[in-house]
């Protein structure tokens, strides 16, 4: 058995590249990709507000969130990733307003070519995939009555996947 190992960092980072080049084909910058810890991904979007060139440059963003972990099997690696796709939007939204211009617009379709890309990837061996998808228009964290504040410090919409169940195929 030919081992070729890739981190699935890595390979998310291939699969960005894929959805990148059918949703920005003038120049291909977005949809932005971060990964790691939830915190440290809140860090890097403050860092980029307060540069003048990237902040300009953070949406719209996949997130793949860590930590993970990985199932290695003889078939390959099995794990279950949680993921956001995310965009700036305006505060004074309601949401009917987000889906009309954040939902429909831009989360979707990214997150339609996203899912394909996945699909197609050489180093993903599912034929299709199971997942839990919620959307979550001025992304806040869970309370009793709803969301509370901004997970981030931009006002965005958001497209959470949760238990994205993958077999990574280590013979590509």
């Amino acid at each position: 058995m030919t081992y070729n190992y890739k981190p699935i960092v890595d390979i998310f980072t291939d699969i960005v590249t894929d959805v990148r080049a059918k949703y920005n084909v003038t120049d291909g910058d977005a949809p932005y990709y971060l990964y790691g810890h939830p915190v440290e991904i809140v860090n890097i979007l403050s860092k980029k507000t307060n540069n003048s060139t990237l902040k300009f440059k953070k949406f719209p963003l996949i997130v793949l969130f860590m930590d993970f972990a990985e199932d290695v099997q003889p078939e390959g690696r099995n794990v279950s990733l949680r993921l956001a796709i995310v965009t700036d939007t305006k505060p004074t939204f309601y949401t009917a307003d987000r889906y009309t211009n954040t939902f429909k617009t831009v989360l979707y379709p990214i997150w339609e070519l996203l899912h394909q890309a996945i699909l197609d990837s050489n180093y993903i061996d599912s034929v299709s995939l199971a997942y839990a998808k919620t959307d979550r228009p001025y992304w806040g964290r869970q309370g009793l009555y709803g969301n509370e504040g901004n997970i981030f410090n931009d006002f965005v919409d958001a497209i959470e996947i949760d238990n994205l169940e993958i077999t990574i195929n280590e013979n590509c």
